[in-house]
Order: structure tokens, then C-alpha cells, then sequence
């Protein structure tokens, strides 16, 4: 996992997978106002991505309410993910343990996907997980 920034080393990205408990159990953007700021993961293969499921910081009441999808076949074009010819906004959590998992309405083929936190409680930190078929 890699990202645009991160907070400080105990928020590092290899922190933002679902469950993580090592370090505060989050990857956290440098600063909590930058809307360009992603958490991006890597499949090492492309695959057909059929849901996605989000968690907040594992010891600070931090976490996104809300993010967008982008996708990659090679890590240069990206892509919305979108429902209805709109970028979709994913809910989010609504605590910092809790898992909230969303199926896309079509699989999507990529290697790359990006996780940008549009909306926030006290910090944009995130764990993530992104499911695919076989």
C-alpha cells in the first residue's frame, strides 16, 4: 500500500488495511484539508474488483464518513468509479471499528485502486479492503 502523504510513521499506509493493528491501525493524510490526498493499493495483477470495505483509526476517534473510487489498469489513467454516469461518493464509517463494506453495481477490471476521503470525523484515516472475484 502507498498513499499521496502520511501523517507520521504510526500512520504510515502499510497501516491502512482492514483490521490492522500495528501502529495506530490507520493510514492518515498529512493534512485533514487536502482533497487530493489517496490511500492506493497495488493487487499486482489486474482483477475484476467487486466491493469495497472501509474501518477508522484502530486508537483515535478518527475516520472517513465518506470517500470516492478510482481505478487503474497500469497506474496511469485513472478512473472514477461511477454509478449512474456520476462519480459515486461511498458512505463511510460512522466509528472507528466498525467495517462497512459496499458491492459495486458492476465489476470493475484494475490493479491500481485509490481511496480519497471526501468527508471526515476529527481526521481522514482509514483502513481499507477491496474485494475481488475469481
Amino acid at each position: 500500500m502507498t498513499a499521496s502523504t502520511f501523517n507520521e510513521a504510526r500512520h504510515d499506509p502499510k497501516y491502512g488495511r482492514l483490521h490492522e493493528r500495528r501502529g495506530h491501525g490507520a493510514w492518515c493524510p498529512k493534512a485533514k484539508t487536502n482533497r487530493k490526498d489517496y490511500l492506493q493499493v497495488d493487487m499486482g495483477t489486474v482483477l475484476y474488483v467487486c466491493a469495497v470495505a472501509s474501518q477508522g483509526e484502530r486508537i483515535y476517534p478518527a475516520w472517513t464518513t465518506s470517500y470516492k473510487l478510482y481505478l487503474s489498469t497500469a497506474g496511469v489513467t485513472w478512473n472514477a468509479y461511477e454509478e449512474t454516469s456520476t462519480a459515486k461518493v461511498f458512505p463511510g464509517n460512522s466509528d472507528q471499528h466498525s467495517v462497512v463494506k459496499h458491492f459495486l453495481t458492476t465489476d470493475v477490471m484494475a490493479r491500481y485502486v485509490r481511496f480519497y476521503p471526501v468527508t471526515y470525523h476529527n481526521f481522514p484515516c482509514l483502513r481499507a479492503e477491496i474485494f475481488v472475484r475469481k
